[in-house]
């Protein structure tokens, strides 16, 4: 695939009008060697895209194509990050635009999504369904029997986190503005933050989070693991290499007693 962005038009960019005439004089021969570092920088970030998607593909000589639309949103908006859950999140979705012919842009919606959300919003979001995941397929509800089609079926699961532990994991104090986001893009149902004591020791207290996901929510984690969303419940994903998980979690803020013993 031809490069989206080229050296020479990035150059082109930084060397031309006010920024041109105001860079120099700022920045002075460093400016020589912007248009380069971020030429540098989209192919770098290309790269882990492609790569990341490679490893979710079962057979990559299956003779499929990307769709194109896909491909150079993806890459545009995609290869000047170099978080790991940022290359995850588009690796899956162009991956999952993978056809015959192409012409798979049925993804296009989350790719949106994708491009609008930060990398502590993404991380968060893979965070809940990584979790939510391991909690179904080990019985956590008593039963994995969930439509994740069904609205009510979905937002009928709630998952309790410590928030400390969250917070330690994103590496952003104000879990909630992010909270606030993923609830406004309908990949979180309901949340809230709140203090637990603990009944076997009332001298502690837990901050916790509760919130409850959504079907979009889980279908959006799905084309991020190139995987099929209604094997979500009963199909334990392995999670992105490196991603750090939360230890603590449950279905029944009552059971925080026997998990911070």
């Amino acid at each position: 695939m031809n490069e989206i962005i080229s050296t020479e038009a990035v150059n082109t960019l930084v060397s031309s009008g006010a920024f041109g005439y105001l860079g120099k004089k700022v920045l002075g021969a460093t400016l020589e060697n912007i248009g380069k570092d971020i030429a540098n920088l989209y192919e770098k970030g290309r790269d882990k895209i492609v790569e990341k998607a490679s490893k979710k593909i079962k057979n990559l000589d299956d003779g499929q194509q990307v769709n194109l639309r896909i491909a150079r949103d993806v890459f545009y908006n995609g290869s000047f990050s170099d978080d790991e859950i940022c290359a995850e999140y588009f690796g899956g979705i162009l991956a999952s635009s993978r056809s015959e012919d192409g012409k798979n842009d049925t993804s296009i919606f989350y790719l949106d999504i994708i491009k609008s959300l930060s990398s502590f919003e993404l991380r968060l979001h893979y965070i809940i369904y990584q979790t939510l995941n391991k909690m179904l397929t080990n019985n956590y509800y008593g039963s994995n029997n969930i439509n994740v089609g069904l609205e009510s079926d979905v937002t009928s699961k709630v998952i309790y986190f410590n928030i400390v532990e969250i917070i330690e994991i994103i590496k952003l104090n104000d879990i909630s503005a992010l909270l606030h986001i993923l609830v406004s893009k309908k990949l979180v149902n309901s949340f809230e933050t709140n203090i637990y004591t603990l009944k076997s020791d009332p001298t502690k207290i837990i901050y916790y989070l509760k919130l409850t996901p959504t079907p979009i929510g889980i279908q959006l984690f799905a084309i991020a693991n190139n995987k099929n969303f209604r094997e979500f419940p009963n199909d334990g994903w392995l999670g992105f290499e490196g991603i750090e998980l939360p230890n603590h979690y449950t279905t029944n803020i009552a059971l925080w007693d026997n998990i911070s013993k």
